[in-house]
């Protein structure tokens, strides 16, 4: 992603994700662009109606429900890191 994001200091990558792979998928590729020079300007969760709750890494000690999971969607904003 770095390699297509602009260095102009208002560039961003809107990632958008479901947890049909589950969670822990997720939450590595959001660690890997962090460990690879990105920075998570904002994330969230967010289902169909539009209910927003913070993202969580893991939800219910890692006995979070598929059919429940597959409800919200992972929103995250990513930049390059602040000078």
């Amino acid at each position: 992603m770095l390699n297509f994001l602009s260095d102009d200091a208002s560039a961003r990558v809107y990632a958008i994700g479901g947890f049909h792979t589950g969670r822990a998928k997720l939450a590595a590729f959001f660690d890997i662009a962090v460990e690879e020079g990105l920075e998570v300007e904002e994330i969230f969760e967010e289902d169909a109606v539009g209910t927003r709750r913070p993202w969580a890494k893991v939800r219910d000690g890692g006995r979070e429900h598929t059919t429940e999971r597959k409800k919200w969607l992972v929103i995250a904003i990513l930049k390059r890191p602040s000078s």
